[in-house]
């Protein structure tokens, strides 16, 4: 799996909605994508997270809740918030 935050959500997109880009294009998986549509779901994942900057009230007290624990644990806390 990737490291790079944008391509990891950028492949979840695309698996969520392969039809959107192409008929047939499922098949081909996210590595066989022409530069032009990975451009496409880049962009769009790129906007998702940039729509995550600001946390909501509801996921700073998620994370809040975690005082004392690790940096992972309280980004996780806050994205389970904000996916409910």
């Amino acid at each position: 799996m990737t490291e790079n935050m944008v391509e990891r959500v950028a492949i979840a997109l695309y698996g969520s909605f392969p039809t959107i880009t192409t008929p047939g294009s499922a098949a081909s998986g996210w590595a066989e994508l022409p530069p032009n549509l990975k451009a496409t779901w880049l962009a769009s994942a790129r906007a998702a997270i940039t729509a995550m900057l600001a946390p909501t009230d509801a996921m700073e007290f998620a994370g809040e809740d975690e005082p004392y624990a690790s940096p992972r644990n309280v980004w996780a806390a806050m994205i389970h918030e904000a996916l409910k």
